[in-house]
């Protein structure tokens, strides 16, 4: 009686998180959305310009930047020796501009409707690599709340199933 809908409840919890994780277009869009917000004026033809720092300020020669509308990549383009780097062609709205270590969302203005605080160049700046040691890969499937929660599913719905298919053939159905 009680088997299927236990078993749902498993599968859904195991397979649930999974098909969701699959169904992400672009990795860095969830990320970008955490950023503040800055606005800037493009120049004709839906010209961005920018340019690509470090920590120090230091211009970073040969980042690829990728800009997102929703979660289509719209262009991708490499930062010259001064860091710089420039877009055109893009409609005005909200963007995502990634970079290997770091990313912006922008809000982008034609040039008569952008607010006054707008900026004219969007700067960038790289965060520093993280570098991770001791990997254990049981360690990282285990820290996932996703696998926990399948793995609570699992260690509850067992014992619930045993039980209940005990009760059925002691009542004989």
């Amino acid at each position: 009686r009680h088997r299927v809908p236990v078993l749902m409840a498993v599968a859904g919890m195991v397979l649930g998180p999974g098909l969701l994780r699959a169904a992400e277009l672009h990795p860095a869009a969830a990320q970008a959305a955490s950023g503040k917000t800055i606005d800037v004026v493009m120049g004709r033809n839906g010209l961005l310009t920018g340019r690509v720092m470090d920590r120090r300020g230091q211009a970073v020669a040969g980042t690829l930047v990728t800009v997102l509308e929703g979660n289509s990549v719209v262009s991708q383009v490499k930062t010259d020796r001064g860091g710089h780097f420039h877009v055109v062609g893009l409609a005005a709205g909200v963007h995502q501009l990634i970079t290997p270590q770091g990313h912006q969302v922008c809000r982008l203005w034609q040039p008569e409707a952008a607010p006054p605080a707008a900026v004219r160049s969007v700067q960038l700046l790289l965060r520093d690599k993280v570098v991770a040691g001791q990997y254990s890969p049981l360690t990282c499937w285990l820290a996932d709340p996703a696998v926990m929660a399948g793995m609570t599913a699992v260690l509850i719905a067992v014992p619930v199933a045993v039980h209940n298919n005990r009760q059925d053939r002691g009542s004989g159905s």
